[in-house]
C-alpha cells in the first residue's frame, strides 16, 4: 500500500505571493466592482484549487503565521525580521476572504500562538513523516530546505498553469551544492534578503 501523502501550503507564503504577484502587474491588482483588492483571494485560490485538482491528496492543511509582535522570536530577539515591512493593508483585509475559501473546502487551518507558519509546518511534517506518511511542504521558502529527505520534499507550484517543482535532497544538493542539513549554515553565510 502506498504511503498517504499529506500536503502542508504555507498560507501566509501563499498569500503575500499570490498578493504581490497580481497587484504588481500592469493593471495594478484586482479588485471588486466596489474596489475591494481580491489579488491575495484570486492568487490563493488558483494555487489551491490547481494543487487539489493535480495532486487529490491524502490528507492537506493550511498553515499561517501568528501576529508577529506575539511570535516567540519577536520577544526573544526584537530586531527579528525588524527590517521587515507591515503586511500591506489591502493584503491584509483579504486574510479572511481567504480563510473563508480554505474552510469551504474543509481544509484545516493551523495557527499556534508564538509562532509562524514554518514552525508549524516543520513540526507537523516531522511527526507525519515518523507515521509513515510522504509529506510535501507547498511553499517556495528556501529556509524549508533544510527539513527535506526522501519523505518530506518542498513542493513550489510557480504559476498555476505550470507543472510544480518538488524539490527532493538531490535537487537541493543540484541547486545549492550542500545537503539538505546543511542549508542552515549556507543560508547564514549567504545572508538570505526574503529575511
Amino acid at each position: 500500500m502506498a504511503a498517504k501523502r499529506l500536503f502542508l501550503i504555507d498560507g501566509t507564503a501563499l498569500a503575500y505571493r499570490a498578493h504581490f504577484a497580481f497587484a504588481m502587474g500592469p493593471r495594478g491588482g484586482l479588485t471588486t466592482k466596489d474596489g475591494r483588492a481580491t489579488s491575495a483571494v484570486f492568487g490563493f485560490l488558483a494555487t489551491l484549487r490547481s494543487l487539489l485538482e493535480r495532486e487529490s491528496p491524502d490528507a492537506i492543511a493550511v498553515a499561517f503565521d501568528g501576529p508577529t509582535a506575539e511570535l516567540l522570536r519577536t520577544q526573544k530577539f526584537p530586531e527579528y525580521k525588524a527590517t521587515r515591512e507591515d503586511m500591506p493593508d489591502e493584503l491584509y483585509q483579504q486574510l479572511a476572504t481567504i480563510e473563508k475559501v480554505v474552510h469551504g473546502y474543509r481544509i484545516p487551518i493551523l495557527r499556534s500562538p508564538g509562532h509562524e507558519a514554518d514552525d508549524v509546518i516543520g513540526t507537523l511534517a516531522r511527526r507525519a513523516r515518523e507515521k509513515g506518511m510522504k509529506v510535501f511542504m507547498v511553499t517556495a521558502d528556501k529556509d524549508f530546505m533544510q527539513l527535506v529527505d526522501d519523505d518530506v520534499k518542498l513542493w513550489n507550484l510557480r504559476t498555476s498553469t505550470s507543472a510544480p517543482e518538488v524539490i527532493g535532497p538531490r535537487e537541493v544538493e543540484v541547486k545549492f551544492g550542500v545537503r539538505p542539513d546543511q542549508m542552515v549554515d549556507l543560508l547564514a553565510l549567504m545572508g538570505d534578503s526574503s529575511d
